[in-house]
């Protein structure tokens, strides 16, 4: 009965958050009532290949956020309730994979950083929740001071003048300094901004230095090195000087451009606002031109090419979700493209990602690159994207 009550409690507890249609609420329900299936018996979600233990501490993150965002949003009590035992034995699971450290990573795993921004974002939404579990505003804490300690810079021997200096690395240990990566340092900011780091604290300034160099615009980019000049698109790429869409050479001169591509041009831009830019910044500005520029919901845009069209699926639905983060973030509800047509762009996303839902409820990229034959991680994708369009923006 007690129970009960905080079930009807919390579900009416979200008063401005307008319910969802049926349209989209019956998709929800759907699509978390086959992800809770898919929990191991100690809580967590998914497995490394190849290791015998049950659990990985990035998509039990990714799992555990999509139910508690999309959680407002679930009509069945049945499943609101089995989402909720979910949403506790997961975190009870990423709880106990933290270290003294601070670090919440898997057992056996070198992804130190990466795996504990995505837990600490998770927790804190959980934290939003105001589920009675013990211990999460330590393990969120720990976390937060964890990854600030991260950051590259003077302590770690890194000088403003350095590529790396400002961001964070995927890994830990002899290979850190090779792997920091726009992919890794967006969810650092994310994680940093939703645990309210101050807005005064130095680890936004540094990280601006890392930002610059990874997007192609040369005002704000000095990154040269090994025959790299930024491309003035206003894009972002993966890591200074590097781009997973390729890179091409200039016409004139000797030296490269980078391939500014889509999921991390959205990246760019959250992080750009997560660092406490203005849209009137000239780098927002650019990364925002970039967006009107290329929107789609076709593909990851950059990826394809000529010779290989189907190469914009890849990370398609890991697109999807860092859209719907970054236009968020930005306090925006349409989008004007350079052709003069107006996207609201968490309907048509929404209506997108309806559209590919299997008829069993999950989700599945057809390109299984970067993890996503992985229906379990690519349902957790399509619902944190599902629990942002179903929201409005007061910013607007």
């Amino acid at each position: 009965m007690r129970f009960f009550l905080f079930l009807v409690c919390f579900l009416f507890s979200f008063p401005s958050l307008a319910a969802p249609s049926t349209k989209y609420a019956t998709p929800i329900n759907r699509g978390v009532s086959w992800l809770i299936h898919k929990a191991n018996p100690n809580g967590s979600f998914g497995n490394i290949p190849g290791f015998k233990q049950q659990g990985h501490v990035g998509i039990t993150a990714l799992s555990i956020e999509a139910l508690s965002m999309v959680l407002p949003y679930i009509t069945s009590k049945k499943i609101a309730k089995k989402a909720i035992s979910c949403i506790e034995k997961g975190t009870q699971y990423l709880l106990g994979c933290q270290e003294g450290s601070g670090a919440i990573y898997t057992k056996g795993s070198s992804l130190k950083p990466y795996e504990t921004a995505i837990a600490l974002s998770a927790l804190i939404e959980v934290q939003k929740r105001n589920l009675a579990i013990p211990g999460l505003n330590m393990a969120i804490q720990k976390a937060k001071n964890y990854l600030i300690r991260k950051q590259f810079d003077k302590p770690e021997g890194i000088s403003p003048s350095q590529a790396i200096y400002g961001g964070w690395s995927e890994v830990s240990g002899t290979k850190e300094t090779k792997e920091v990566t726009l992919a890794v340092t967006h969810v650092v900011l994310e994680a940093l901004h939703k645990a309210k780091v101050s807005k005064d604290s130095k680890v936004w300034k540094k990280v601006l230095f890392f930002l610059n160099r990874c997007q192609n615009r040369s005002e704000s980019n000095d990154y040269r090195e090994h025959g790299f000049f930024p491309f003035n698109d206003g894009g972002f790429i993966y890591q200074p000087g590097k781009s997973k869409a390729g890179v091409f050479r200039r016409k004139q001169g000797t030296g490269y451009y980078a391939k500014s591509y889509g999921s991390m041009t959205y990246a760019g831009l959250k992080s750009l606002v997560h660092a406490n830019l203005t849209k009137e910044d000239p780098r927002v500005k650019a990364a925002f031109y970039w967006i009107q520029k290329h929107y789609t919901l076709e593909e990851n845009y950059g990826m394809g090419s000529g010779t290989n069209p189907q190469g914009g699926k890849q990370g398609i639905f890991y697109y999807y979700m860092i859209m719907a983060k970054a236009l968020d973030a930005y306090q925006i509800e349409k989008i004007k493209t350079l052709d003069g047509k107006v996207h609201y762009w968490r309907q048509e996303l929404a209506n997108k990602l309806l559209s590919l839902q299997k008829k069993e409820g999950f989700w599945q990229n057809s390109n299984p690159r970067w993890w996503e034959g992985n229906s379990v991680l690519v349902t957790s994708y399509a619902l944190i994207a599902l629990g942002i369009c179903c929201t409005k923006n007061k910013g607007e």
